[in-house]
């Protein structure tokens, strides 16, 4: 049972309209970053940087937004999808600053 651990930690995720947090069960690394995205609006919305990279790539892109996953007044989600972008962001630079090997990469 301790060897799954070790491939597969439990990870604590703290979503705040402005901020999320991710802390693994078995390590002191910890992951924390501005919760917007850059997006550029189109036919096709593609994402062009999350977090704090997102302000500065909004501001170079011309015709980017920013968006703010978690930032509805009465429940955590505002926009699915941009979450789902977020959260897929986050999780991969936590495990690179983890610096887990590509293969076991989920």
């Amino acid at each position: 049972m301790a060897f799954r651990n070790l491939l597969t930690p439990t990870l604590y995720l703290r979503i705040a309209p402005d901020s999320v947090l991710i802390r693994s069960s078995n390590s002191d690394a910890v992951w924390s970053d501005e919760a917007v995205l850059a997006l550029r609006a189109g036919p096709s919305t593609s994402v062009l940087a999350a977090g704090a990279a997102a302000r500065l790539a909004v501001a170079q892109t011309p015709g980017a937004i920013l968006c703010k996953p978690f930032g509805h007044p009465r429940c955590l989600i505002s926009d699915y999808t941009a979450a789902e972008a977020f959260l897929k962001h986050a999780l991969l630079s936590y495990l690179k600053l983890r610096r887990v090997n590509r293969w076991l990469m989920p």
